[in-house]
């Protein structure tokens, strides 16, 4: 018997669920990549304040590296966020999705965080503090940052970060 080969799969995500996704997915064995296309964008508003927020490129569409099984599939259906298999996805055709970003942007956006992560915070009002990750919880992560010359430790959500290195 042949054994199964890794595929690319797209599966489509309800709008602004994706964190709970990925924590999802992070606990689940045999997903070997994920790739959810995601950009920074920055909105204005009501009260004139500008924040940025990472949104999706392909308006909630998932791309997961995995041994296509029915287990598998079955896994990934139960989830109440993840709503509809679209089929499998070629290289050729993931190639045409990672032209919109260059590379190096891709892989430092769309990886989980780690500790010793150092983040730079793009939203609310540590804005553009750096600091490294101590802890990561299901949506946030604890973040050290120098406040007036002190280490201090706060949480803060995981869109509101982007990672600068590793």
């Amino acid at each position: 018997m042949e054994a199964l080969q890794s595929e690319w799969h797209i599966w489509v995500v309800k709008p602004h669920r994706y964190s709970y996704v990925e924590t999802f997915l992070n606990e689940l064995s045999g997903i070997e990549e994920i790739l959810y296309p995601t950009e920074t964008k920055e909105f204005k508003l009501k009260n004139n304040t500008k924040r940025k927020k990472r949104v999706p490129l392909y308006s909630g569409y998932l791309f997961l590296k995995y041994k296509q099984d029915a287990k598998m599939y079955e896994k990934l259906s139960t989830n109440p966020f993840i709503t509809t298999y679209v089929g499998t996805c070629t290289g050729k055709d993931l190639e045409k999705v990672m032209e919109v970003k260059d590379l190096e942007e891709w892989n430092v956006q769309n990886k989980k965080f780690e500790l010793d992560d150092f983040i730079k915070i793009n939203s609310g009002p540590f804005k553009d503090f750096t600091g490294e990750i101590n802890e990561i919880n299901s949506n946030n992560v604890v973040v050290s940052i120098e406040v007036f010359g002190r280490k201090t430790k706060i949480s803060i959500n995981k869109d509101d970060a982007d990672i600068l290195k590793r």
